[in-house]
């Protein structure tokens, strides 16, 4: 073993792709800063390795200026010179799904080889503001082993270096930056550099030296690693001089300007057992510092944007990726270049400046572009596969419609729905609404064993103009109807629309006040105010008051929320406008509308900051939905910000005054205390109670009964209190006008409305953390919608109806002349893949990025702490399946059954559960076991 101190000069850069200047003002400065070098790594050999900040982005940004730079920058990239990846750009990671830090790593990865060279095989996250507990299991699947991270860990609590493990006990070897100038520390600690170059600093050797010394004060461990990383710097041209001087003023010292993926492989194989041990998610806050913060509030900036980045990761995950799989299956060969484009606009929009909300205006601008982008080509991909779907259809009967319903989940389920379909003018069945008042078309909704559904009618549109065929439209009336479908795992579920002479009336025949409704499951009731009331029940808990929002200021930024010392706090306990809207045997509808005053901006005054004596009206209109066959609550919500600076929250009074609470993140969920601690309000950066949910929030009683909330998109601050009423509140947007580095910009104030949907879901003790992802699955992934007539001429066509600003999806298709009869039709389509494990959730299912035909790569999770199976089942014949890392490299063959039993026979026992595999004597359908909080890739190739 090297006795000498080691000392790692870390040189290179952060480089923010976007932030307080738009993407084009930091592109301007990138092209100047890598052409200076390659000049100068050219010149010096003695410079010997520069890292581009975990990210390959930056290749692609500079050589759509400098293409015919590529040559000579990639003879630096293959020789080690220049590290790149592993990152295509470096995301936020609580406010992305766990698909998009894949793809995200999976791009890195792909471009670095592009340049010759293998991805950094460091996990870099150098500025991200707090760290997932299921990081460390993600860097594994790229082999990666080690990380670099700054934010969420305090030095008053670990080492600099750590073992870093997520709850299935993958783990990091990690190394945290000093707080104290983070991953520039060192250049701007000891050499003086600023953002326009170095500073002439004459004690430099004695400022080494203290650094040193503050160094070995965070570690045991015989290494110094020397940041020198800033942002946005360009190559240190007296690196190597420094170097040497370090090596001349320290002969005690090996000082090595190298790839610190050399120093933990030192640190894995001779000192690991040393290392502290820390598990799960990082986000704690900073106690002396000021460099490296947590930053908690960025996950309520700017609304709109966390509500199109979930929309369009759900878009790609769920819809556009798996149908693009089956399209190409059943011979509809999409081109991969569509998907490709769509996932560069989304990960473009996954920097931590931009998706945080912490920028200029310009830059969020720039990502209204680009989730534009994503959705656009999504849609054309899924409308695309599902012509394909349901291009053999056809019907004899003029005014018989089919309705497909297209469910992406490999999950049986049975939800309410709401479909829009357009009816022929001369509709040949009708019935009066009254004695005459409102003529409406009378017809049934069968399905596939013409067992008659009881649906109601949401809204009627006469007249509206919808498109058949390319630009072909006609004027048809449009009905919006919801009823109860139970639809099968991953593909089409088909009913019959019919028409029906005399009457079609369906009756609630529940005996309850008028403001309330109630199932096997649930009583609902509104309260005067607005709030609402829900008993469970199964085991009679009840919920109160809940739904009430609470209005205080803003002075802070994207950044960090703060209130001003004179601050007020308004409470929505006034009278609301309460109105049963619908009420029948499939669901019943509650809208409520009430009226906050609140002030209409801050007023930065002299000698004091508040609250203006100005009040503005906010409209928060919510409907509320109880369906006759779920367990929970369906609400959505409109509000219109009139005012600004301020923050507006959801409480939600749980009762529960348990000292924990739960929230999800990317591949599992996390427990944590309520409320903050008490002993950070002297620190730097105090604890606050807001944190992170990606979409679900609740608490437990002492008998695991208790209440979840469920956001379909957008909502990701939560925060839990140790008040005796067992709080919990969610952030609904938060309005401001400063960011960085300008005098104030209205985009943040985000004035006019904004649209909210989440779902309220009382559970029991028998409800797993797995069974409430797969509820709000279903809630924001939704139906796909399709309906076919046959026209005049005895031809099918499909009626279009424009739904982009609706809660029902219809596709536009376009079909062959080949027709098989409708009795066949059920037969024809069945489920693609099913999954039956009350454990194991669904992530993705999508084409491998080798591009192999005839074969897939599905994506799940074990969410829960015990060991499961996971049981699949697939709508082909299985020629092959083995389990893949997260580069989807083969790790291990999954074996037929008869194999894999003599495998197992044969196995040491520590080998059992990587040999519990198996191909069933079916061979459609897959088995394995599934340890606690384990993602799984698998890769499927078909007969």
């Amino acid at each position: 073993m090297n006795k000498k101190l080691q000392v790692y000069y870390f040189s290179g850069t952060h480089w923010d792709r976007e932030w307080y200047q738009s993407f084009q003002g930091f592109r301007y400065k990138l092209v100047k800063m890598i052409n200076e070098l390659i000049d100068y790594m050219e010149s010096e050999p003695g410079f010997e390795v520069f890292h581009f900040d975990g990210q390959t982005i930056v290749l692609e940004d500079y050589l759509e200026i400098e293409p015919v730079k590529r040559a000579r920058l990639e003879i630096l990239i293959r020789s080690n010179r220049i590290k790149i990846g592993p990152w295509y750009c470096m995301p936020d990671e609580f406010l992305l799904s766990g698909e998009s830090l894949i793809s995200n790593l999976q791009l890195g990865h792909k471009i670095s080889s592009q340049f010759g060279s293998k991805a950094w095989d460091l996990g870099y996250i150098c500025d991200i503001f707090g760290h997932i507990a299921q990081m460390p299991q993600i860097f594994n699947g790229f082999n990666i082993t080690s990380s670099l991270l700054a934010r969420g860990i305090n030095e008053g609590d670990s080492s600099a270096f750590f073992l870093w493990k997520s709850p299935d006990e993958s783990e990091c070897i990690t190394f945290n930056v000093p707080e104290n100038g983070g991953y520039g520390a060192f250049s701007s600690r000891v050499l003086g550099y600023d953002d326009a170059g170095p500073v002439i600093v004459a004690d430099y050797v004695s400022r080494i030296k203290e650094y040193f010394d503050s160094e070995m004060k965070r570690s045991s461990l015989p290494f110094i690693v020397a940041m020198d990383a800033h942002d946005h710097q360009s190559v240190h041209k007296e690196t190597v001089k420094i170097i040497k001087t370090i090596r001349d003023s320290f002969p005690d010292m090996e000082v090595h300007h190298a790839n610190l993926s050399d120093l933990f492989k030192t640190i894995s194989s001779e000192y690991k057992e040393r290392l502290q041990t820390i598990y799960g998610e990082l986000n704690k806050t900073l106690r002396a510092n000021e460099t490296m913060v947590l930053i908690s509030n960025t996950l309520s900036s700017r609304y709109p944007l966390k509500k199109d980045n979930d929309i369009c990761q759900t878009l790609m995950e769920k819809w556009t990726l798996p149908l693009h799989l089956i399209s190409s299956l059943n011979g509809n060969q999409i081109q991969h270049t569509y998907l490709e484009i769509a996932t560069k606009h989304l990960l473009q929009n996954h920097p931590h400046d931009s998706i945080c909300g912490c920028s200029i205006d310009q830059v969020h601008k720039d990502m209204e572009y680009r989730f534009d982008q994503v959705k656009m080509i999504s849609n054309e991909v899924i409308n695309d596969s599902l012509s394909n779907e349901y291009k053999n259809i056809v019907k004899s009967n003029v005014h018989e419609k089919l309705l497909c319903v297209f469910n992406p989940l490999p999950y049986d389920r049975e939800e309410l729905i709401f479909v829009e379909i357009a009816f022929d003018k001369n509709y040949p069945t009708t019935f009066t609404n009254g004695f005459g008042y409102q003529f409406i078309n009378s017809f049934l909704i069968l399905d596939d064993k013409n067992n008659e559904i009881p649906y109601q009618i949401c809204e009627i549109k006469k007249d509206y103009t919808v498109r058949t065929q390319n630009q072909i439209t006609i004027k048809a009336d449009v009905y919006k109807i919801g009823f109860n479908a139970k639809l099968s795992a991953m593909g089409t579920t088909g009913f019959k629309i019919v028409p029906q002479k005399g009457n079609v009336r369906y009756f609630n025949n529940s005996k309850l006040n008028i403001n309330e409704a109630e199932n096997e499951f649930i009583k609902l009731s509104i309260n005067s105010d607005g709030s609402i009331n829900i008993k469970d029940n199964r085991n009679g808990r009840e919920y109160k008051n809940l739904l009430t929002f609470v209005d205080d200021g803003e002075i802070g930024d994207g950044w960090y929320h703060c209130n001003s010392i004179q601050d007020s706090c308004f409470v929505s306990k006034n009278d609301a406008m309460i109105e049963r809207i619908i009420c029948g045997p499939s669901f019943t509808r509650f809208k409520i509308t009430k009226f906050i005053t609140i002030p209409k901006n801050m007023e930065y005054g002299n000698p004091q900051i508040k609250r203006s004596d100005e009040f503005v009206q906010m409209k928060i209109e919510s409907q509320i939905t109880l369906s006759s066959a779920e367990n929970f609550i369906r609400v959505e919500t409109t509000i219109d910000n009139t005012a600004r600076d301020h923050r507006l929250r959801m409480f939600f009074p749980t009762g529960i005054t348990s000292d924990k609470y739960f929230a999800n993140q990317a591949f599992c969920f996390n427990e944590r205390d309520t409320g903050i601690d008490i002993s950070t309000a002297t620190w730097k950066e105090p604890e606050v109670h807001e944190k992170q949910m990606a979409s679900i929030v609740g608490k437990r009683n002492s008998k695991g009964d208790g209440i979840a909330i469920a956001s379909d998109y957008g909502l990701h601050e939560c925060a839990a209190f140790n008040d005796n009423d067992g709080n919990i509140a969610i952030t609904m947007f938060r309005a401001f006008t400063k960011t960085v580095l300008t005098n104030g910009e209205d985009g943040g104030e985000i004035l006019g409305k904004h649209q909210f949907s989440f779902s309220l879901i009382p559970f029991t003790n028998e409800t797993s953390f797995a069974k409430l992802q797969k509820t709000n699955d279903c809630l924001s992934t939704g139906v796909n919608a399709t309906v076919f007539n046959t026209n005049l001429n005895g031809e099918v066509e499909l009626i279009v109806v424009d739904n982009m600003n609706s809660d029902v999806n219809n596709s536009v298709s376009s079909f062959n002349e080949n027709k098989s009869s409708i009795e066949n039709f059920h037969n024809l389509i069945g489920s693609y893949i099913k999954i039956d494990s009350d454990s194991v959730c669904y992530s993705t299912l999508k084409v491998p990025e080798s591009g192999e035909e005839n074969c897939a790569i599905l994506r799940v999770f074990n969410c829960s702490d015990e060991n499961a199976t996971a049981k699949i089942r697939l709508f082909r014949n299985i020629k092959s399946s083995c389990f893949t890392n997260l580069l989807e490299e083969s790790i291990m063959n999954i074996l037929p059954q008869s194999e894999a039993a003599n495998a197992i026979k044969s196995a040491n026992s520590s080998d059992f559960t990587e040999m519990s595999g198996k191909i069933c004597d079916s061979k459609n359908q897959i088995e394995f076991d599934l340890p606690k909080w384990k993602i799984a890739t698998i890769k499927i190739c078909f007969e």
